[in-house]
């Protein structure tokens, strides 16, 4: 990718050609879910890809790519909640979409 000079999903953005102000925001909290659900090494693992990829591609990163570490450990938050309030997948949806939350 970095030979061939093509895009690298998460880095850069159309409008905000410095820095995607919402990155700094989102990877903190990323760093803070990371520590609370045991997921360190996901999150050192993703500040080397940025470094990478910024020194490289001399872009910064976006909020898709300071997103990217959550998925994992919400989604076993998630997970968590359902088990342990033995309602299923789809019970869980329906009573997110009555309460006018979107997951």
């Amino acid at each position: 990718s970095f030979a061939k000079k093509k895009k690298v999903m998460g880095f850069g953005h159309g409008v905000y050609k410095i820095r995607d102000p919402r990155s700094p925001i989102l990877k903190e909290t990323s760093k803070k879910i990371c520590q609370m659900t045991g997921n360190e090494k996901l999150f050192k693992i993703s500040e080397r890809i940025e470094e990478l990829v910024t020194s490289e591609k001399k872009l910064p990163s976006n909020v898709d790519f300071a997103s990217g570490a959550l998925t994992e450990p919400l989604a076993c938050c998630v997970h968590g909640v359902i088990e342990q309030t033995k309602i299923s997948a789809g019970d869980f949806v329906a009573r997110a979409k009555i309460s006018n939350r979107s997951y």
